[in-house]
Order: structure tokens, then sequence, then C-alpha cells
């Protein structure tokens, strides 16, 4: 065989053969990166819950018993519902009233809510 064939034969060779090592070490590594990313989020799972106050709510004119509290998913506005219907939002920050709106219709009597179970099970 010609050698200059045989060398530019085992040049690609060598090529290759770093091309796919570099290749397989890069999906270990991102593999390995996956993992460190999964055990960060996951970590902080198994501690301990901290909470504190943020804002307090005043200004409630209701004596009816409130039956839920909650916020939204991005924690800007919060509510109470009373026993009476009353559904209040107010600003998660410095919990100024924003809406209120009256679940039970006015004038057909008095209505009232038992319970309010927001995640009930087969809801």
């Amino acid at each position: 065989m010609d050698p200059r064939l045989i060398r530019k034969v085992r040049r690609r060779d060598r090529i290759a053969n770093w091309v796919i090592t570099a290749g397989g070490l890069f999906v270990i590594v991102c593999v390995l990166g996956i993992l460190v990313l999964i055990a960060r989020v996951a970590l902080p799972l198994f501690d301990a819950p901290e909470f504190s106050l943020s804002s307090t709510v005043r200004g409630v004119d209701s004596d009816a018993q409130i039956l839920a509290v909650g916020l939204d998913e991005y924690k800007e506005t919060a509510y109470t519902l009373d026993a009476r219907g009353h559904l209040r939002f107010y600003a998660a920050q410095d919990g100024t009233p924003l809406a209120r709106r009256q679940l039970a219709s006015p004038g057909t009597g008095e209505a009232r809510l038992r319970r309010a179970d927001w995640f009930r099970k087969g809801a």
C-alpha cells in the first residue's frame, strides 16, 4: 500500500478517535451537570419549612367567620372568603383592598357557606 494513504488513514483515525472521545466526555459532563441541577432543586424540599410575615390585612369589615385565605400563584394578590359569601381581594405587598365580590345573590335571603374545599380529592 501507498505510505501516504496509510498516514492519511491513520491521521483521520486519530481525529475520529479524538472527536468520539471528546463527544463521550461531553455527554458524561452534561449528565453530571443535570444530576447536580436536580440535586440543587430537590434538596431544599427536605429542609424544614421557613416562613415570615410579609404583610397584614386590616379592615375586613365583616363579622362573619373567615373560611378561606390564600394567595395567587404569583404571590401578588391575597384573598379572603367569609361565611356570608364575601370574596375580598387584597394587594399582598401592602394589604390594600383591590376588589370585593358577593358570591351569594343579594336580596334572596341569607345564603351561608358552610365549607370551602378548594383542593378536595376527586374535584
